[in-house]
């Protein structure tokens, strides 16, 4: 869809950086509304219980979207600083030790919660572990 918008915008209406902003975000919009259609009229099909797990799921995801939006906003502003370095060597080993420390606590942090809840409350314990490693990317974003 964004190779059909984008031309559009950019050239026949001669909107340039600002189109193809457009045109993307127009594109990601109709995308998503197609996907969710498409996916509650399966889940609409196989019955009552399916649809209403759909529904759960999608309102989880929407609930969890404010966390994902400032943890990207976050790393947004730390490419716009410059800080390049910071988020290409986040995990790696660096001269502070204290930053160290603190990646690998909240790396085994997430992965621990990812495998336990996984394991002990199935497919839904795995968006719980999402939104805690989000969560700690925020933490870490408004740290930094």
């Amino acid at each position: 869809m964004d190779v059909v918008l984008e031309p559009i915008f950019i050239f026949v209406l001669h909107m340039g950086v600002k189109g193809a902003a457009i045109a993307h975000a127009l594109s990601q919009v109709i995308v998503v509304t197609s996907c969710v259609t498409f996916v509650a009229s399966l889940a609409a099909r196989l019955g009552p219980t399916p649809m209403a797990a759909f529904q759960i799921c999608l309102q989880f995801i929407a609930g969890t979207q404010p966390i994902n939006t400032f943890a990207f906003v976050l790393d947004g502003v730390n490419y716009g600083a410059a800080d390049f370095a910071y988020t290409a060597y986040s995990m790696a080993i660096l001269d502070k030790f204290l930053l160290l420390f603190i990646q690998i606590m909240m790396a085994i942090a997430s992965i621990t919660s990812e495998y336990l809840l996984a394991k002990y409350i199935g497919y839904l314990g795995i968006w719980y572990a999402l939104v805690i490693y989000m969560g700690l990317r925020t933490i870490a974003g408004v740290w930094r």
